[in-house]
């Protein structure tokens, strides 16, 4: 075979987010350092970009993928199965016998043992190569609890799971010293006549939202309301 190759990659420039151009100018420019191939970058948007790449008009072309459910099989024969969504007419009979195997068995074992031979046969083949898988991130305050318990697997952000404590909770703090701290974070605020700044610095609001206010924290709230200028 002669080269340079010819190889043309599509890509789509919204969907999987504005980096998308750096990200496809970084792989044309590694493949064509290797001086194996020149690379021909086309693109459209989404709609268009899935009709023309499931009806074989596109002879590289990206996917991303989050899983339906947490288990090997869906990263698996989703993807290199007869079947396969990809509509990449790749075919191996072994694969999907052994597909067919691991599907058909709540042996963990012998499941793994599937996997490994897919995995050997599917790299030799590499109808589809994985190049990027994004991470989970979640950054919060310290007083949120529940985040780890949402980062799963399967990606779906459990919200439900959040909690947030008071900054009176969060510290410790009796009711008395707690109001203390709260004028003494009142007399730091830009605006000290706005009640609404100062519950966010004191950590109010959130449990207000989240239907935990008893009668403490009422009459705290109260007290920095009244710190605020506003009374009643």
């Amino acid at each position: 075979m002669k080269t340079p190759v010819n190889l043309q990659i599509w890509w789509t420039p919204t969907h999987y987010g504005g980096l998308s151009s750096d990200e496809y100018t970084e792989i044309k420019r590694q493949l064509e350092a290797t001086g194996l191939f020149k690379v021909d970058l086309k693109t459209t948007e989404w709609e268009q970009y899935t009709a023309n790449c499931l009806a074989d008009k596109c002879p590289t072309y990206q996917l991303g993928w989050f899983p339906d459910y947490p288990d090997t099989d869906d990263y698996v024969g989703q993807f290199f199965g007869s079947t396969s969504f990809l509509n990449d007419h790749y075919t191996n009979a072994q694969v999907d016998s052994l597909l067919k195997d691991e599907q058909g068995t709540r042996d963990q074992a012998k499941r793994e043992a599937d996997f490994k031979k897919i995995q050997e046969i599917t790299v030799g083949d590499a109808p589809v190569i994985p190049y990027w898988q994004g991470q989970q991130i979640a950054i919060t305050h310290g007083s949120v609890s529940g985040v780890q318990d949402t980062l799963k697997p399967d990606y779906i952000f459990r919200f439900w799971l959040l909690g947030k404590s008071c900054w009176r909770t969060q510290y410790g703090q009796s009711e008395v010293s707690w109001v203390i701290g709260a004028a003494r974070q009142l007399a730091g605020l830009p605006n000290p006549k706005k009640p609404t700044a100062l519950r966010e610095a004191v950590g109010v609001r959130s449990c207000e939202s989240s239907g935990r206010i008893r009668g403490c924290d009422g009459a705290c709230i109260h007290a920095v309301d009244s710190l605020a200028g506003v009374g009643g």
